[in-house]
C-alpha cells in the first residue's frame, strides 16, 4: 500500500535513518570514505513513484549536511562544496598546481574512484573556471607564489 499515510510516513523516516548513519560512518576511520557506496544508483534502477520519492528525500536532506573531507582532513564539508581534483590540475607528482583555497575545495584522495562517480550523481560538481582562477590570483597574491617560483617546474 504505497500511498497509506503510514507507509508514506515509513518513507519519510528511512530517509532520516539514512542520514543518521552517513553522519555515523563519517566518524569511522574507513566508512568516512566509503559510505556513498550505499547511495541508491539512480543510474542503473528506474525506482517506482514510491521508492523515487525516497531517493528524492535522501538527495535533499543529504545536500544539507557535511559528509565529505576536504584533502586537509580537518572538517566535514557538503557535497556540492567540494570537487574532485583531476589529473589535469595536478603536476607531475599529483599534487595540486595551486594551492586549495578557503574554503577548501579539492576532495581527499581517500574516496574511491567509483565513489566519487557516484557523489557527481548526488550533488558534486566539476570545478569551474571561477574557481581556478580565483586560486590562479591567490597564488599571485602570495609570496611565496608557486606560479612566479623559480624552483616550480614546467609542469
Amino acid at each position: 500500500m504505497t500511498t497509506s499515510p503510514r507507509n508514506q510516513g515509513i518513507v519519510k523516516h528511512i530517509s532520516d535513518v539514512f542520514i543518521q548513519s552517513v553522519l555515523q560512518f563519517c566518524e569511522h576511520p574507513h566508512l568516512r570514505y566509503t559510505w556513498m557506496m550505499f547511495l541508491p544508483n539512480k543510474s542503473q534502477y528506474t525506482y517506482d513513484q514510491f521508492w523515487s520519492i525516497l531517493v528524492s528525500l535522501i538527495k535533499n536532506k543529504l545536500g544539507d549536511v557535511s559528509v565529505l573531507l576536504p584533502r586537509s582532513e580537518r572538517r566535514l564539508h557538503r557535497i556540492n562544496e567540494l570537487r574532485e581534483l583531476e589529473s589535469r590540475y595536478c603536476d607531475c607528482e599529483g599534487e595540486p598546481l595551486f594551492r586549495d583555497v578557503t574554503p577548501e575545495k579539492w576532495l581527499s584522495q581517500a574516496y574511491p574512484r567509483d565513489g566519487v562517480r557516484i557523489l557527481k550523481g548526488w550533488g558534486m560538481t566539476r570545478i569551474g573556471a571561477q574557481e581556478i582562477l580565483t586560486m590562479v590570483r591567490k597564488d599571485l597574491n602570495l609570496a611565496d607564489s608557486r606560479m612566479k617560483s623559480e624552483e616550480t617546474d614546467d609542469d
